[in-house]
């Protein structure tokens, strides 16, 4: 929380082919480019400011980083924080899903086990449970 809390209060800007993206707008985004049309994604910011920080890294064992570098590290791990938040709720979207289905089955199945004991009955056993449905 507290790396959101530093962006917001800093008002950390994305650049992306979109434009310049606040933190907030992360959070619209899709993880990946879905359709065609889409102009942004969080994996191409996060690829943008992995190359950054790549590039405004030099080397030295006697200096330290600098400031630049460090907010770029900053912005990508705000960035990587909401693409693991987002890949969690997909995940648990899909558990939910895969729950979902195997209760709609075995329902499904039971119905069936249900009317097959049904069939089963002798025609007094069905008859008697009619009159029971009527008569209540």
């Amino acid at each position: 929380m507290e790396m959101f809390f530093r962006a917001t209060k800093e008002a950390y800007v994305y650049p992306s082919a979109m434009g310049n993206l606040t933190t907030q707008d992360l959070w619209g985004l899709s993880l990946t480019k879905e359709r065609r049309s889409d102009r942004t994604c969080l994996d191409d910011i996060a690829k943008q400011l992995h190359m950054e920080i790549d590039r405004s890294s030099e080397v030295s064992f006697v200096r330290t980083p600098t400031t630049k570098n460090d907010l770029l590290v900053r912005k990508l791990e705000v960035v990587k924080a909401v693409i693991a938040s987002k890949l969690a709720d997909k995940n648990l979207a899909q558990v939910e899903q895969l729950k979902a289905q195997k209760l709609r089955k075995l329902s499904g199945l039971l119905a069936d086990k249900r009317d097959e004991a049904l069939k089963e009955m002798s025609a007094e056993e069905l008859e008697a449970q009619i009159k029971a449905l009527q008569s209540a």
